[in-house]
């Protein structure tokens, strides 16, 4: 894979369209280099620091972000073969994902994420700024027709295992499922034993052998319900 120093005059006049949203020039360069849209760019070390490493899609979710025409940035980098979940390395080893959330920035968000960005991976982003949750629903409040995808179909069942209660879910795959079904697990005091996860097509056919925090199956049909309303009420969200 290519390593360019920062100041190398391709990067330069790279990164400069990539942040002025001039189109034109990159799809020029990216003509020109095709190599760009997967270089490591090396920024020099300054005294003891760590040598910095990113990539040129990272240019486009830097701080401060809200770079005009970032969607389309995003786009013709990934249609170049830039990997939408290339992280840095040095000082810290963050994702566009998180630069974009750092900088609170939803339609770099939303690229990214339509790109096919890996949002499981992402826990809290950098101390003090948004969490991937927090931008989320701020991406969710900024969608004037929001996005819903059909009833879920949802099965508990304390049969199948002796130790767990298992949960099976049937709904349309999308972006971030698996980060909403964990998520909304651990918000009803569900741990996680362990999962089988399935896509056909479309759909997700995903499988949770869980306990609750003493170790106890879902026994009672108040808890089940409980179980069952929350996971629904999470995957009929837009995401």
């Amino acid at each position: 894979m290519l390593t360019l120093p920062e100041d190398d005059p391709r990067i330069v006049e790279a990164i400069a369209a990539v942040r002025n949203g001039d189109l034109e020039t990159l799809r020029r360069l990216l003509d020109e280099d095709p190599e760009l849209a997967t270089a490591t760019i090396a920024r020099r070390a300054r005294r003891n620091a760590a040598q910095f490493l990113y990539p040129l899609l990272g240019a486009a979710t830097d701080w401060p972000g809200h770079f005009p025409n970032v969607s389309a940035t995003i786009a013709t980098l990934v249609a170049a073969g830039a990997d939408v979940n290339a992280r840095c390395a040095g000082p810290h080893c963050e994702a566009p994902l998180h630069g974009a959330a750092s900088s609170d920035d939803i339609e770099a968000l939303d690229a990214l994420l339509n790109a096919g960005a890996d949002i499981e991976a992402l826990g809290a982003v950098i101390a003090g700024t948004a969490s991937v949750d927090e931008l989320l629903e701020r991406r969710r409040k900024g969608r004037t027709e929001p996005q819903v995808p059909g009833p879920p179909k949802i099965a508990i069942d304390n049969a199948l295992s002796e130790a767990y209660t298992v949960i099976e879910m049937k709904c349309p795959d999308r972006v971030g499922l698996l980060y909403l079904i964990t998520g909304t697990l651990a918000k009803l005091g569900l741990d996680i034993a362990s999962a089988r996860i399935a896509t056909e097509i479309d759909k997700a056919f995903d499988t949770f052998y869980v306990h609750d925090r003493t170790g106890r199956k879902i026994s009672t049909g108040a808890e089940m319900a409980r179980c069952r309303e929350g996971l629904e009420r999470s995957l009929m969200q837009p995401l």
